[in-house]
């Protein structure tokens, strides 16, 4: 197996994999260590459910979540209409096992 990078864009590499059968992989992959920290930073500074929170808040609204690249192109694969419907990213973004994306303890 011989791996060689491909493209690398800001935190997201891709890699050029020969495979030993002779077949070629594409890897995507990306480190979302500092988008969750972040993101874990961001909800711990909020607030509760009952107060507006810490956040700057200027009118137009608040950050309630950061999704990884990857993981955004991937939800994309499996359904593009998310681009282009909040209620099915919200829907994602209230789910237990993507809480960590979210940025604010309210339910979208």
């Amino acid at each position: 197996m011989d791996r060689k990078p491909f493209e690398r864009v800001s935190q997201v590499h891709t890699d050029w994999i020969d495979e030993p059968d002779g077949t070629v992989t594409i890897e995507t992959y990306q480190d979302a260590q500092p988008i969750l920290e972040e993101n874990k930073r961001r909800y711990n500074d909020h607030g509760d459910l009952r107060t507006p929170g810490k956040l700057n808040f200027d009118g137009f609204g608040h950050k309630v979540g950061s999704i990884p690249l990857t993981v955004w192109q991937q939800w994309l694969k499996e359904d593009p209409e998310i681009a282009h419907n909040p209620k099915l990213l919200f829907k994602k973004l209230n789910d237990p096992e993507f809480r960590y994306f979210k940025t604010t303890p309210v339910r979208l």
